[in-house]
C-alpha cells in the first residue's frame, strides 16, 4: 500500500523528494503508519513481514520513503488517508 500511496500523492500534485537516507524512521512514525496505512493494505494480515514482526523484518519500500517524508513533514498523515481512502 506505500507503493500505491507515493503514486496517488504523486499524481495528485504533491512534490515528492525521492532522496536516499540512512536514517532510520522513528518508533512513533512507523506506529502512526502501521495505523492508518498497514491496514489498508491487502498484504496487512497474512503476506507482511514486518506487520507480522517475522525475522525483523524490514517495512515495505513506500513504508520507508512515507516514513521520511511524514518526518521531514513534507507529507502528513492525513494526505495519505486522503489517497488510500479514495
Amino acid at each position: 500500500m506505500g507503493f500505491i500511496a507515493v503514486e496517488r500523492l504523486t499524481e495528485s500534485g504533491k512534490d515528492i523528494s525521492f532522496e536516499e537516507t540512512d536514517k532510520i524512521l522513528a518508533v512513533e512514525t512507523e506506529e502512526v503508519l502501521k495505523k492508518f496505512l498497514c491496514v489498508n493494505c491487502p498484504f496487512y494480515k497474512s503476506d507482511c513481514d514486518f506487520v507480522q514482526q517475522k525475522e525483523k523484518s524490514s517495512p515495505c519500500g513506500g513504508f520507508i520513503l512515507l516514513g521520511h517524508l511524514l518526518e521531514k513533514n513534507i507529507i502528513t498523515i492525513d494526505n495519505i488517508t486522503c489517497v488510500i481512502n479514495f
